[in-house]
């Protein structure tokens, strides 16, 4: 009997010390549990022979929380992830000399011209290394949001390492709590989560 009931003891102790483990519900400050931006959200499966699977593997994962930075822009201000908070972010890894992305960039600037106007934030992060090729390139498309460069080489530079570009142009979607809700190389897949966030 006595065993039993010290068995029964532990187990219920166990249980009301689940919250002790870091598993407690957060709630806000004014009660509220948090809102799981990502959760909503329905993000499509890759499929094994798509450049995602090829050129996004080492893309920070849906949920990670997204590493701050502090960027130069062409206009010598400074570019921070921190600037964006509470808002939804679209970050934009592109170069003025790479094709792919100087193909891509009318589509993301169609994003930009859909999304914007709904509040849903654009910056990139230009891997140039020549300042004046990059303002060209800005000036020739006639790229609206603001952008930050390291003005290194793409695979040297600090930023590339802390989100896992390995491939240019690359896509973030970062929810308003921080978090990254979708890492791409491919802006139709942007796109499909753009318009359920829009919604």
């Amino acid at each position: 009997m006595r065993k039993t009931t010290l068995i029964l003891l532990l187990a219920a102790t166990a249980i009301g010390l689940g919250g002790c483990t870091g598993n407690r519900q957060q709630t806000t400050e004014n009660g509220q549990e948090p809102t799981d931006y990502i959760a909503a959200l329905q993000i499509d499966m890759l499929e094994e022979d798509s450049l995602d699977a090829k050129y996004a593997t080492e893309l920070l994962a849906t949920g990670t929380v997204a590493p701050d930075f502090a960027l130069p822009t062409l206009a010598g201000d400074t570019l921070r992830l921190a600037d964006f908070s509470g808002q939804w972010l679209v970050l934009d890894f592109w170069a003025s000399w790479c094709p792919d992305c100087r193909k891509d960039l009318p589509t993301v600037l169609r994003l930009y011209e859909t999304y914007n106007a709904r509040g849903i934030a654009f910056a990139a992060i230009s891997f140039d290394t020549d300042r004046e090729a990059w303002q060209r390139a800005t000036t020739d498309f006639g790229i609206p949001y603001p952008q930050g460069s390291e003005l290194r080489k793409f695979h040297d530079t600090d930023i590339a390492a802390a989100y896992g570009v390995k491939w240019i142009p690359s896509l973030y979607l970062i929810a308003p709590d921080g978090r990254v809700a979708l890492g791409t190389v491919l802006s139709d897949r942007l796109e499909r989560v753009l318009q359920q966030v829009a919604e």
